[in-house]
C-alpha cells in the first residue's frame, strides 16, 4: 500500500509544541533541580556529618540514592503531568453521552454502511485524534474481513482508495479467533513495531500476514465490532496525536459506538431480508396469478357433461395441473398432471406440460397413447432427470358417449356407476419427463348418465391432520360415493373442505387438485 504522509492540523502542532516545552524540557529541568535540592539538603549541615560517621564512601551512597528515588518519583508524577497537560492542551474536551447522542440521532436518518462508517470515523478523530481510523468489515462468503474505510483514503486518490479492499484479516487466524473467545468484549491495543501489549497470549496467536496488515494501518488499537455472538468487523485505530495511550474511557466510548455500528448492520441486513422477502412474495403473487389463468375459468357443460375442477397450491404456486377444454365438434378433452416438487421450479414444468398439450389435441384423430409417448420425451429434453410428472389425459366422445384414457403413472380416477360401484382406471404407462419410455397404452369406456368421475392428485389422499394420519383413498371413495347426486361443482367443494377439515390446524405439505365429471 502506498505510504501517505500525514498531514497534521496546525492547532496541533502548537499544542504538542506546548506539551514538549512543558513536558519535555520542562520536566527535564525541574528533574535536576529537584535532584539538586534533595543532595543539597541530604549532603549539608548535620545530615553530612551523621553520613560521614557510617564509612568514608557514605555521602557517595547516600547521594547515589537520593538521585535515584528523587528520578523515580518525579517519572511517576510525570505520567499524571503529561495526561492533564494532554487533555488541557491536546485533546479536545468531550463527553461520551454528548458523543453517543449525536450518533443516535444521525443513524435514524441513515440509509447506507458507507455513510455511518464516515461519520464515526469523523467523530472519533474529533474526540480522540488518532492519526488513522480504518474500519474492517465481514466480507461474507470470502471467510475475511475487509478493509472498507479509511480515513487516509478517503482523502488521497481513487487508486489508493482501492488498495484499501486488499487489506484482510481472515476468520482462521489468531487474532480473529481470540477477539471470538474472548466474547468480543475487549480492546486490543498495540505499540512499536504493532505487537500487542494488552491481551492475553494475543502476541504469539498473531500471524505473519496479521502483523503485515496491521503495519500497513499503523494500528495502535483495535475495537470489535460486534452484536448477539456475531463478529461484525473492527475498527482500527492508529497512535493518537499526542503519542499518549487510549484511556480507560476513551476504550469504553469505542466499544459502544462499535456496538452501535454492529446494530446498525444487523438492522440493514434486516431491511435488506425483508425487502427481499417482500420482493419474492410480490413475484409469488403474480407467478400465482399467472398460473391461476392457465387453469380453466370455470367449469364446463355441454349437451353431455358437466366438469368442475379447483387447485389449492401448497406454496402460492404449484406443480399439480388440470385442464379441460373442448377438442373439434364432438369431443372434450380432460387432464391433470402432477410434477415432482413445489413452488417455481414445478410450475414451469407445469406450463410445459399445459402447453405441450393444448398444441397436441387440436386433433381428434390422434391417439391418446401418441400424445402421452410425445409429451414425455418432450419433458425429457427440456428438463433435468429431477422433473416428472404423473399424468392422466382423457378425451370423451360425446357421440359415442366412451372415454378413452392413458394414464401415466398417476392416482387412479374412480369412476363411481350406478349402484355405487367403484371402478380405477388405472390403464396407460409410466410416468413422464423420464427415460421410462413406455410404451404407453389406452383403453376406451362406455359411459352413462349418472355416472361420476374423479380425478385427483395425491395432494388430497396424502393429506395429514394434527396427529399425522393420512386423509386416504378409503375416505375420499366414500365421500365421492355419497355425494354422486350432487352437481360436479358441489361435489367437487365438499370433497375440498372435507379434505381441510381433516387437516385442521395441520399445515398443507402438498398441492390439492380434483377434478369432478359428472355425466347428465
Amino acid at each position: 500500500m502506498t505510504i501517505q504522509v500525514r498531514k497534521i492540523p496546525v492547532s496541533f502542532l502548537i499544542r504538542r509544541s506546548v506539551r514538549y516545552l512543558l513536558v519535555s524540557h520542562g520536566f527535564r529541568l525541574v528533574q535536576a533541580v529537584a535532584v539538586l535540592a534533595g543532595l543539597s539538603f541530604v549532603l549539608t549541615g548535620s545530615r553530612i556529618v551523621a553520613i560521614d560517621k557510617l564509612g568514608n564512601r557514605a555521602d557517595i551512597v547516600a547521594a547515589i540514592f537520593i538521585t535515584t528515588v528523587t528520578i523515580a518519583l518525579l517519572t511517576a508524577l510525570n505520567r499524571h503531568v503529561m495526561t492533564a497537560i494532554d487533555r488541557r492542551f491536546f485533546r479536545e474536551a468531550y463527553k461520551a453521552e454528548v458523543v453517543l447522542t449525536e450518533l443516535g440521532e444521525a443513524i435514524p436518518t441513515l440509509t447506507k454502511t458507507d455513510q455511518l462508517l464516515e461519520l464515526v470515523a469523523g467523530k472519533i478523530k474529533d474526540a480522540l485524534h488518532p492519526e488513522n481510523v480504518t474500519i474492517f468489515l465481514n466480507g461474507g462468503n470470502a471467510g475475511e474481513y475487509v478493509a472498507v474505510f479509511s480515513s487516509d483514503a478517503s482523502k488521497v486518490s481513487a487508486s489508493s482508495a482501492s488498495q484499501l479492499r486488499s487489506l484482510v484479516l481472515n476468520y482462521d487466524e489468531g487474532l480473529v479467533q481470540q477477539l471470538r473467545e474472548s466474547k468480543f468484549l475487549n480492546s486490543v491495543e498495540f505499540t512499536e513495531p504493532y505487537l500487542v501489549s494488552q491481551g492475553q497470549g494475543l502476541e504469539d496467536a498473531l500471524s505473519d500476514h496479521e502483523r503485515r496488515m496491521l503495519r500497513a494501518v499503523r494500528s495502535s488499537l483495535l475495537i470489535p465490532i460486534a452484536s448477539n455472538s456475531c463478529l461484525h468487523g473492527l475498527i482500527s485505530l492508529g497512535q493518537r496525536l499526542s503519542d499518549l495511550p487510549y484511556a480507560k474511557e476513551d476504550k469504553r466510548l469505542l466499544l459502544v459506538v462499535a456496538h452501535q455500528i454492529a446494530t446498525f448492520i444487523e438492522n440493514m441486513g434486516l431491511i435488506s431480508r425483508m425487502a427481499e422477502e417482500e420482493r419474492i412474495a410480490r413475484e409469488l403473487e403474480m407467478a400465482a396469478e399467472v398460473q391461476r389463468h392457465l387453469f380453466p375459468d370455470d367449469g364446463l357443460q355441454n349437451d353431455t357433461l358437466e366438469i368442475y375442477g379447483t387447485c389449492l397450491p401448497a406454496r402460492g404456486v404449484g406443480g399439480d395441473y388440470y385442464d379441460y377444454f373442448e377438442v373439434g365438434d364432438h369431443s372434450t378433452g380432460i387432464a391433470i398432471a402432477d410434477v415432482a416438487g413445489k413452488g417455481i421450479s414445478a410450475a414451469l414444468v407445469m406450463s410445459t406440460v399445459q402447453a405441450s398439450l393444448r398444441c397436441q389435441l387440436i386433433s381428434e384423430n390422434r391417439s391418446l397413447a401418441d400424445v402421452v409417448s410425445s409429451m414425455n420425451r418432450l419433458l425429457q429434453r427440456s428438463t433435468d432427470d429431477r422433473s416428472y410428472a404423473t399424468f392422466f389425459l382423457a378425451q370423451f366422445n360425446k357421440e359415442t358417449r366412451t372415454l378413452t384414457y392413458v394414464n401415466a403413472g398417476h392416482n387412479p380416477p374412480m369412476l363411481v356407476r350406478r349402484g355405487a360401484v367403484v371402478e380405477l382406471l388405472t390403464t396407460g404407462g409410466p410416468i413422464i419427463g423420464t427415460f421410462l419410455n413406455g410404451p404407453y397404452a389406452q383403453e376406451t369406456i362406455r359411459l352413462q348418465s349418472g355416472d361420476v368421475l374423479l380425478i385427483y392428485t395425491d395432494g388430497i389422499t396424502e393429506a395429514l391432520n394434527p396427529q399425522g394420519v393420512e386423509f386416504g383413498e378409503a375416505t375420499l371413495r366414500s365421500i365421492v360415493v355419497d355425494s354422486r347426486q350432487l352437481p360436479a361443482r358441489e361435489s367437487a367443494r365438499k370433497v375440498l373442505s372435507d379434505v381441510l377439515e381433516w387437516q385442521g390446524q395441520a399445515s398443507q405439505h402438498d398441492d390439492i387438485t380434483l377434478i369432478v365429471v359428472r355425466v347428465k
